[in-house]
């Protein structure tokens, strides 16, 4: 009985898959005729313009900090170039380091005109020591202390 009750129900459904739709007497379904408009292909540039939140972060970062305090002369190269080792980046001037410079160079002259004027001094002291150690081969010319005076000076 469910048997015949279940191919009771099932029957309408099978029934409405096998329906083939008949045309009335021989007539073509009619079709609707669509209209298109066409348009001429043209090649332009998009204005097509996105804004969209970013942040530019580099690959790499170098701090620079100069040996010497100064001032810029001149700057080279602009924020975000690329560099290559040992390119001049920056110029500075340091007037303090100019004049230390200038205060060292004054030193080393003085230094040397006071080495020349040793040097001389101790060329005749030289000369003295000599003179006078030749003098003293023969008794009573000059005093044996005279000599020890001039020998103890040529050797400082």
């Amino acid at each position: 009985m469910k048997t015949v009750i279940f191919s009771l129900a099932l029957l309408p459904f099978l029934w409405g898959c096998n329906r083939n739709p008949k045309t009335s007497a021989g007539k073509q379904p009619e079709t609707d005729v669509q209209t298109v408009e066409i348009i001429p292909v043209a090649l332009q540039k998009l204005a097509t313009v996105f804004t969209l939140p970013a942040q530019l972060v580099p690959f790499q970062t170098v701090d620079i900090y100069p040996k010497v305090t100064g001032f810029m002369d001149e700057i080279r190269v602009d924020r975000g170039s690329r560099v290559h080792k040992g390119e001049l980046i920056i110029r500075l001037s340091a007037p303090e380091l100019v004049a230390q410079r200038a205060q060292a160079e004054s030193a080393l002259r003085a230094a040397e005109s006071q080495l020349t004027t040793a040097q001389a001094k101790l060329a005749a002291d030289k000369g003295t020591y000599l003179h006078m150690a030749s003098a003293a081969k023969t008794p009573g010319v000059v005093a044996e202390n005279d000599v020890m005076v001039a020998s103890q000076t040529v050797s400082r």
